[in-house]
Parts: C-alpha cells; structure tokens; sequence
C-alpha cells in the first residue's frame, strides 16, 4: 500500500505540475520544486537516522558503506537489519526520479507507459523465477531485487484515471460505504498475505501477489478517500508527518538488540532507549520535521492550477495542497 500510494501522489503531483508548465523550462523548475520540497521533507531526519547509524552500526560488519545510503541505492545492497526499512524509502526515491523524467518528457504518453510497466512487471518476475528454477543464480539474483513495479503503475494509473475510476458501477457500490469497503479490502490483504505461505495458495499467489496486493491497495485509497473528514484533516496530515519518524528510529528499540549494539540484551538499556524514543520523537517532530516540511512547501510551492473536474475534491486537496504526504 505504500508502494501504491506513493505512485498515486507523485504521480498525480507531477504531472499536475508538468501539464500546468508548457516551457521546457517551466516544466524542469516546477520538477525542481518538487524534489526541493521532498528534500525538505525526508532529508533531515534519514541524516539523523546516518548520524544515530554512525555512532552504532556503522563499525560492525557488513554494514552499508556511505555511497550506498546516501545516493540512495541499498536496495541493491545487503547490509545489517536495521537498514533494511530504508531499502523501502531508496526504492521510493528511485520512483521519484523515474517519474520525474517520465513526466518530464514523456508527459502526455506516461499513461500508457505505465500500462506497459503494470504488463511487464509480472511477466518479468515470471521469466526471473523460471531462469532461476534451471540454474541461472543471476536470475536469483535479480528477482531478489525486483522493485514493485505494479504498484507503482497501479498508483500512477489510478491518479491519471480517478474520474474514470470512479465512474465505474462497481466502484460507484463501494464508494458509497466507504469504510466497510477499506476494513474488507484491508482485511482481503491481510488474509492473502498469511496464504502467501500455505500450500496450495503459496502456488497461487507466487506471482500474482503483487498485483492482487496493488489493486486491494488501490481500493483502500479510493474508499479512504471518500471519507474526507478524516483522511483529508490536519491531524491525518500531522499523524503521516510523524510516522515517518516513527519508521525511521523504531529499529533502534525494536530491531534485534545484538546485531543492532553488539551487546548483550539488557531491560534497563532497552527501556533507556524506548524513553529516549518516546521524549525526543515528539521534540525532533515538534522542533524539526514539521516547520523543515512547511518551510519547504512555502519556499517551493506547488503550480497553482486547478485540477481537472475527472477528480475529487479530496483528491484535489492531496494533490494540490501544501501537506507533503
């Protein structure tokens, strides 16, 4: 789902910019805003994330040498496992830039690229799995490191075809109960994802679970945002702000303790560093995150035009709005 939601927001934001700028050059400073206000808003806490990494992990064995965090590509990398929840934000990173340039200069064709990709992806997961299966470890390799790319497609589709999406009769039944339809296609989610590893649904779901995931993310996204008083409020737009804190440093209290410190476990240290997680997390988002995000949202605003009429007005507030979700 955040694979999902990242390609409807970026997407549905990048291009909104980039058909709003006819000029070549209106279209490179509005992608530059972009990638301002998203330095703005991931930038400073992944550097205290490296500095907290510096002084811990950076010394042990195996860990992810600079180059790797900071350009972003550890994805590719295998590295200690408190880095492993920043393979997703690298993996993220690497949409921003792919899309930027699609927008950038493929903007009235991206829509069928992104048909392509949604086609493509599963077909080259397939192929990576057979090669693999006659011996080929570079197949192996490959599809270990194989990016969600029908998420992102499925995102990017659903921010380009909101109104059409929308207009659809099935879609039209779900949206009228909007909260049962997103508690049964979360729990739908849930349920595939404990068959994943059930015979004989395992064989099922092998390469179709990225696309039954995407689409059942999809239909969480659409009811969500039918629900406007919660999902389109401050306080979901702080809750999001915050999380991303939260995701950042959680390893450092619930992430396995010796392969973290190189210490044996200890209750005093481990209730020291869930302290410290609970007093500085608000401090740093109250302090840094928030006024670092609105500083960048004010400095680099986005292209004030309307959104077409094909979207909602929900829609119309994620994607236009200052929040940087």
């Amino acid at each position: 789902m955040f694979y999902v939601l990242s390609g409807f927001l970026v997407t549905g934001i990048l291009i909104r910019e980039c058909e709003g700028n006819e000029r070549v050059g209106a279209r490179f400073r509005a992608i530059g805003r972009f990638f301002a206000r998203r330095l703005f808003r991931l930038q400073p806490s992944y550097l205290l994330f490296l500095a907290l990494y510096a002084l811990i992990v950076v010394k042990q064995q195996g860990a992810l040498s600079w180059p790797v965090l900071l350009l972003p590509v550890s994805n590719w990398f295998r590295g200690p496992y408190i880095t492993w929840h920043i393979k997703t934000l690298h993996v993220e990173e690497t949409y921003y830039v792919v899309v930027s340039l699609c927008a950038f200069m493929l903007r009235r064709r991206l829509r069928t690229l992104l048909w392509w990709l949604l086609i493509a992806a599963p077909l080259g997961r397939i192929a990576l799995f057979v090669m693999g299966k006659l011996g080929s470890t570079v197949a192996f390799w490959w599809l270990d490191r194989y990016l969600p790319v029908e998420a992102f497609a499925i995102g990017g589709l659903l921010a380009l075809n909101l109104g059409r999406v929308r207009a659809l009769a099935p879609v039209q039944a779900m949206i009228r109960k909007p909260t049962a339809s997103f508690v049964l296609a979360m729990s739908a989610l849930l349920v595939c994802a404990g068959l994943r590893d059930v015979k004989p649904f395992s064989y099922l779901l092998l390469f179709t679970w990225p696309l039954l995931f995407s689409l059942l993310s999809a239909v969480m996204i659409v009811s969500g945002l039918e629900a406007r008083s919660f999902f389109a409020s401050e306080w979901m737009r702080r809750v999001g702000l915050a999380s991303y804190s939260l995701y950042l440093f959680q390893q450092f209290v619930f992430g396995p303790w010796r392969e973290v410190y190189g210490t044996a476990f200890s209750w005093p240290l481990w209730f020291a560093s869930l302290g410290g997680l609970i007093l500085l997390l608000p401090l740093w988002y109250g302090f840094a995150e928030r006024p670092l995000t609105d500083l960048g949202a004010d400095w680099f605003p986005r292209t004030a035009r309307k959104l077409p009429s094909t979207g909602t007005a929900v829609a119309e507030t994620v994607l236009a709005g200052r929040a940087s979700a």
